[in-house]
C-alpha cells in the first residue's frame, strides 16, 4: 500500500494519519527508505526508538519516523528552501530537537559564504503547522515537542556571486549540538521553492544582475533553479581511454576538463535485458536510446524490467512503443522537445540508408508522441569534418543550426549526428571536429549565456557491458573536473527531468524498477549503480 501526500489542511491530515500506521508498519513514499540521521533528511527510520510523525509538504511530501525523548540526543533537521522576498534571501527550514528535558525551542545558525546568522526556531516560522500541531499531541511528556520551523534572512546578496549554506542546531537543552542538513540533491519542494543544489544557493533566491558568462563552463554564476534547455547529444562505441586524453580529441578532451566528466560512465542496461537467457553482451543503439528516453528497455509488467523487452517484440511492437518518453514528460510540463537527425532524407525518417540509422531515432519509435513525429523530429544535412583536417568542409546548414543561431531551441533537445559524425564508422577526430563545429556558436550564443542551457554528451556502447565510456556535463555553472562517481544514462535523464521542473522519475531514472501500477517491481530485478546519480549536486548544474 502506497499513501501519496500532497499539501493539506489539518482535516486531510487527521484522516491521512489515520491510515499511516497499519499493523505498525511505517509507510512512506518519495525516495527509498535511508537511516534518517546518515543520509535523507525526512525519509527513513532511525535506530532509536519512534513514534510516527510527518512532513507532508517537504520534497513532495514523506512520513518520518522521529526518535523517542531521552536527554542528550542529538537534534537533527534541514535547511529546506530558499526564496527571494523583495531584495533579501531568505532560507526556510526546520529543526528538531528530542531532548527531553529542553525548556525552549532549538536554536539554529545558518552561515552564507562566511555570514552567520542565529535564529530562533518556532511552531510558526515554517509551513508545517498541521504536522506541528499532530506531533505535539502524540509527543506527550517533551516538554517542548515537535518539529520547529526557522526562518533567516540575508541581504545584500547578489546574482554575480556563488553562495554556499551551511548550519548547525544548538541543543538548549545541554545535549550534543549538531549539523544542519542541508537539501542539496537538486529535488525541489514544491513549484515555487528551490533547494540548494549542490549546498549553493540557485539564482531564484538572489537579486541584482547575474554574473558573466564567458565560456561553456566554471564560470562565476549561482545555479539556476530550472533549465529553459537540456541538449543531449549522442556519440557511440568509443571507451574513455580511447577518447579522452587523445590528441584525436583535443575539443572533447577539453571539455571534460573544463567542464564536467566521470571516469566511471557505463552502460545502463544488463544483457540479460537486452537478450534474454543470452550471457553475451550484444551491441546494439535501439535499446539503449529508448532506455534513456524511457527509464527502462521494457514496458511496465513483469520480466527483468517489465513485459515485452524489445529483443522479443516483433517489428511493428518495436515502432509502437507504449510505454511513457521523456518526450511526453515534456508536452505534460508545457516545454517543446525536437530530435535533430543528421543525414536522414525527411522529418520522421523511418528507414535506414546512407550515414541514417533508423534505430538511432528514439521519439519516432513512442505513441504517446506519434502525432509530432513529422514537425519534431528533424531531419538536417550533414557535414563533412576530414579526419586529420581540424575543420569542417562547409558550415552547418538546417534546423538545429538556426535554432541555435536565433535562440530558439526547444526545452528539450536530442541531438544524433550521423554515422561518421558520432565515432560509429567515422573516426574520433571527425566527432571532435563536428562537436566543436556545432558547440563553438552554442557556447557564444545569447541564450547559453543567460545560464539557463546545459548539454550532456552521452556515449553508447563500450566493448562490454562493464566499459567505462566518456561522458560530458556541461552548462555555464558546472565545474571543472573529471570525477570518479558512478553514473549511467537513467542518471542522466533524471537530471534532465530535474533541471526542467519535472517531478517524475521514469523507470530507473527513480531508482526503482518499472512495474505495474499498484504491484511491486518484478522479483530479482534492479537498477545498474549510477541509475540515480545525484548530477546536479556531482557538477553543480
Amino acid at each position: 500500500m502506497v499513501v501519496r501526500v500532497k499539501r493539506t489542511n489539518l482535516l486531510r491530515l487527521a484522516v491521512l494519519l489515520a491510515v499511516i500506521v497499519v499493523g505498525g508498519v511505517l509507510l512512506h513514499v518519495g525516495r527509498a527508505a535511508t537511516p534518517f540521521l546518515t543520509a535523507e533528511p525526512e525519509t527513513g527510520t532511525p535506530s532509536a526508538g519512534a513514534t510516527v510523525g510527518s512532513d507532508a509538504t517537504a520534497s513532495n511530501g514523506k512520513y518520518v519516523t522521529f526518535p523517542a525523548p531521552a536527554p542528550g540526543i542529538t537534534p537533527y533537521g534541514v535547511a529546506d528552501y530558499c526564496a527571494l522576498e523583495g531584495t533579501s534571501t531568505v532560507i526556510y527550514g526546520w529543526a528538531y530537537d528530542p531532548d527531553a528535558g529542553a525548556a525552549v525551542d532549538p536554536t539554529v545558525t545558518v552561515t552564507i559564504n562566511g555570514v552567520t546568522k542565529t535564529v530562533p526556531t518556532d511552531q510558526a516560522g515554517y509551513r508545517d503547522a498541521a504536522i506541528n500541531a499532530w506531533i505535539d499531541t502524540n509527543r506527550a511528556g517533551n516538554i517542548k515537542p515537535g518539529t520547529y520551523g526557522f526562518r533567516a534572512v540575508f541581504s545584500g546578496l547578489s546574482k554575480s556571486t556563488v553562495y554556499t549554506i551551511s548550519g548547525t542546531i544548538i541543543n538548549i537543552g545541554g545535549g550534543t549540538n549538531a549539523n544542519l542538513n542541508i537539501n542539496d540533491d537538486g529535488l525541489l519542494d514544491g513549484a515555487a521553492t528551490n533547494s540548494f543544489i549542490g549546498k549553493t544557493l540557485p539564482i531564484n533566491c538572489l537579486s541584482g544582475t547575474a554574473g558573466t558568462i564567458t565560456k561553456a563552463c566554471s564560470n562565476n554564476v549561482p545555479l539556476p533553479t530550472k533549465y529553459d534547455h537540456v541538449l543531449w547529444i549522442y556519440e557511440e562505441n568509443h571507451t574513455f581511454s580511447q577518447v579522452i586524453n587523445s590528441t584525436n580529441a583535443p575539443y572533447i578532451t577539453n571539455l571534460a576538463k573544463t567542464c564536467g566528466s566521470t571516469s566511471q560512465f557505463h552502460d545502463g542496461e544488463p544483457s540479460s535485458e537486452q537478450y534474454p537467457d543470452s550471457t553475451t553482451y550484444v551491441y546494439h543503439s535501439f535499446s539503449e536510446y529508448i532506455a534513456y528516453a524511457a527509464g527502462s528497455l521494457c514496458q511496465y509488467g513483469n520480466g527483468i524490467h517489465g513485459t515485452g523487452c524489445w529483443a522479443t517484440l516483433t517489428s511493428t511492437q518495436k515502432h509502437n512503443l507504449t510505454w511513457k518518453s521523456v518526450f511526453q514528460q515534456v508536452n505534460e510540463a508545457g516545454g517543446t522537445w525536437r530530435e535533430y537527425d543528421e543525414s536522414a532524407d525527411m522529418n520522421c525518417d523511418n528507414a535506414s540508408h546512407g550515414l541514417y540509422h533508423d534505430d538511432h531515432n528514439p521519439s519516432r519509435m513512442y505513441t504517446d508522441v506519434r502525432s509530432q513525429c513529422a514537425t519534431n523530429d528533424i531531419a538536417i544535412p550533414p557535414i563533412v569534418c576530414p579526419d586529420g583536417a581540424g575543420k569542417c568542409n562547409t558550415a552547418p546548414t538546417g534546423r538545429l543550426a538556426t535554432d541555435i543561431a536565433s535562440g530558439n531551441l526547444p526545452t528539450y533537445g536530442l541531438i544524433i549526428p550521423n554515422v561518421d559524425n558520432m565515432m560509429h564508422d567515422g573516426t574520433v577526430n571527425q566527432a571532435d571536429t563536428w562537436m566543436k563545429t556545432y558547440l563553438t556558436p552554442l557556447f557564444n550564443s545569447a541564450e547559453y549565456k543567460k545560464g539557463r542551457t546545459a548539454v550532456f554528451v552521452i556515449w553508447d556502447e563500450g566493448n562490454s557491458n562493464t566499459s567505462v565510456m566518456p561522458f560530458l556535463a556541461i552548462s555555464p555553472s558546472t565545474k571543472a573536473g573529471i570525477v570518479t562517481n558512478p553514473i549511467n544514462g537513467f542518471a542522466v535523464l533524471r537530471a534532465t527531468e530535474e533541471m526542467l521542473g519535472i517531478t517524475e522519475y521514469l523507470g530507473c531514472a527513480s531508482g526503482t524498477p518499472p512495474h505495474a501500477v499498484g504491484q511491486a517491481p518484478p522479483a530479482g530485478s534492479s537498477c545498474f549503480s549510477g541509475a540515480t546519480a545525484k548530477i546536479r549536486s556531482i557538477y553543480k548544474m
